[in-house]
């Protein structure tokens, strides 16, 4: 895949955005930059096609909204490097909201579960982040 200079800006914006960001579940995951191929519509089916996972894994869609409310959230029992924590995040939201359209979380498998916060890039491309939870 051929990258346009717009997907070329978007991907060294997301590696800054991502730089550091823990997301916590049972286990403490980085959150990576995730650049997938041309894509026409965002679906379920279309999304496991184009990250070749099929159709075998349970899959939960949700609106990114839910989830970075929770992760970008500041409470006064957080500590300092939390706080850092949900700026960035809240950073990465702003990133990825005026970067991506029909950006939604993909939830991948059961227990170990692998978390896309993906949309469509101006170019056509499958954009975003992923991450690793374990949810028992």
């Amino acid at each position: 895949m051929k990258n346009s200079a717009n997907s070329n800006d978007l991907s060294d914006r997301l590696e800054k955005a991502c730089a550091g960001i823990t997301y916590l579940s049972e286990i403490d995951a980085e959150v990576e930059p995730f650049l997938g191929g041309k894509i026409e519509v965002l679906n379920t089916q279309t999304f496991l096609e184009t990250i070749s996972i099929g159709d075998k894994k349970a899959v939960e869609v949700t609106g990114a909204r839910q989830l970075f409310e929770r992760v970008s959230k500041i409470h006064d029992w957080h500590t300092e490097s939390q706080k850092t924590n949900a700026e960035k995040f809240a950073a990465l939201r702003k990133l990825l909201e005026s970067s991506l359209s029909g950006l939604r979380v993909f939830r991948v498998g059961r227990i170990r579960i692998d978390i896309y916060i993906v949309g469509i890039d101006p170019d056509g491309n499958l954009a975003g982040v992923k991450t690793r939870a374990v949810e028992t």
